[in-house]
């Protein structure tokens, strides 16, 4: 085996194509990943029996082969190789890679002790790849981290007219809706652990263009393997047994209050009170003639924080407490200049979604700054409204709120 390859290519197809290889793995050749050149082609990929990665990239091939290398190393090595053209071969059991004056040789293992990963699903839709990486990264902060729990570890993907996700710890949910362009009429469900599809979707939107989704669907519409593709990099993964309730009939509340504020000032509002804040504190917001104060501090009383900014409401005074790290996250996953507090009649419950100026709901992104928005606030019926004609995505997140306390 003998290819030569641009630096630029090689140094991406391999962070890509050992980007799954386990810290321990179960079995040696799980710690590798497979080099294979033929054609005008050189392929990388890794699999961990959970999830297989590829990519395919142009290279002067002078002899075809394959070859099963340490995968960590190698991505160690590609980082630090200097900006030339990268020569890889394999002679009597070794690869050798040269790159400029720098050699590096390594061991390989035999190909044949390498596990055969799942082939790429059926295409099920196209969608676009930037905004399906957004998506994903709004949903992906309200799944649970608790792997005893794993159905709550997981991103669900409801493929029908549009792809609707979903996740929640208890604690919190988040569900977005985008637009796609479907290869089939009948709804499947896919819960996708959220820490690979995060990882992945983040990675695919930095490519841009478009994502192809593939999934094996049986006839009850259960997904067994989902997969993405985007150019020349394709990944396919494992989806986990079981559904998430229906989080949406969940967030489907009545909401008789709202509170308007500014998306940036209260991220930064949130993010200097709570300097003084421990890890048990609250961070409380307290709204009232139009002005919010956002104050937390320690239990014991022996510092504490306030602020207090602009906002939108009118009524009896309206008093919340929050966890401070689910509200920071929800708010930087709202892109939109103002962010709406949706509350029920309880006060246990809040809609936290996006509005552009002119009042239109908004998908989500990082924390945007601008004004106020423009429309009377204070008590309203029902819950947030549908996205702005055109937009991509929908976006909202219910947290509950804490007990009040001093």
């Amino acid at each position: 085996m003998k290819a030569r390859i641009e630096h630029e290519a090689f140094t991406e197809a391999v962070r890509w194509g050992t980007r799954n290889v386990p810290i321990r793995p179960t079995v040696p050749s799980l710690s590798c990943a497979l080099i294979e050149a033929e054609g005008e082609r050189l392929d990388i990929s890794c699999f961990d029996y959970e999830t297989s990665s590829r990519i395919s990239v142009p290279a002067t091939v002078a002899e075809p082969g394959r070859a099963l290398v340490p995968g960590r190393v190698l991505a160690d090595i590609a980082r630090a190789l200097p900006a030339e053209r990268v020569e890889f071969s394999v002679e009597m059991g070794r690869a050798r890679l040269v790159c400029g004056e720098v050699r590096f040789h390594l061991p390989t293992m035999p190909v044949e002790d390498y596990p055969t990963p799942p082939p790429m699903p059926a295409v099920a839709g196209v969608a676009d790849a930037a905004a399906f990486s957004h998506a994903v990264a709004q949903t992906a902060v309200a799944a649970g981290r608790d792997d005893t729990l794993p159905v709550l570890t997981g991103i669900e993907l409801a493929l029908a007219e549009r792809i609707g996700l979903a996740a929640t710890d208890r604690y919190r949910m988040a569900v977005a809706d985008l637009d796609w362009r479907p290869k089939h009429t009948a709804p499947a469900k896919a819960l996708v652990p959220a820490r690979t599809l995060a990882a992945l979707a983040k990675s695919l939107g930095a490519v841009g263009g478009e994502v192809t989704i593939g999934a094996n669907v049986d006839e009850e519409g259960t997904v067994g393997l989902i997969g993405f593709t985007a150019g020349e990099r394709s990944s396919v993964s494992r989806v986990l047994d079981g559904h998430l309730p229906d989080l949406r009939a969940l967030i489907a509340l009545e909401y008789p209050t709202r509170l308007r504020v500014d998306t940036a000032a209260l991220a930064l509002a949130a993010r200097r009170v709570s300097l003084v804040a421990d890890r048990d504190a609250r961070l409380r917001l307290i709204a009232q003639d139009g002005r919010l104060t956002v104050e937390s501090g320690s239990p014991e009383g022996t510092a504490d924080g306030t602020e207090t900014i602009a906002c939108e409401y009118e009524g009896e005074p309206l008093r919340l407490a929050f966890n401070p790290v689910y509200i920071a996250e929800a708010l930087a996953a709202v892109d939109a200049p103002v962010t709406v507090f949706s509350v029920d009649a309880a006060g246990q419950r809040v809609l936290v979604t996006g509005e552009r100026d002119g009042g239109g709901d908004a998908g989500g992104g990082a924390g945007a700054d601008g004004a106020a928005g423009k429309a009377k606030a204070g008590k309203r019926g029902g819950g947030a409204g549908r996205a702005q004609a055109g937009k991509a995505t929908e976006f909202r997140q219910l947290l509950r709120t804490l007990r009040w306390t001093e």
